[in-house]
């Protein structure tokens, strides 16, 4: 199950606390791709720009069959 109160960063990386000080904390709406209603849930990700933040989430939620509606 996908922890939504988590911040999530790029999976199967490493990232220094003195690099991770320079990221900003995207704020990424999701929904289920076959949904009843354009309601989303939130999750948090640390990256340098939303492009950055748009893929980290691509690739955390790939697994539960959801997509990126906003960053």
């Amino acid at each position: 199950m996908l922890d939504l109160k988590s911040i999530y960063g790029r999976p199967n990386t490493v990232v220094l606390p003195f690099l991770r000080s320079f990221m900003n904390t995207f704020q990424v709406g999701i929904r289920n791709r076959e949904a009843n209603s354009s309601a989303l849930h939130n999750i948090f990700v640390k990256a340098f720009d939303a492009d950055e933040a748009f893929d980290i989430a691509t690739k955390v939620i790939k697994p539960y069959d959801m997509i990126v509606k906003d960053v």
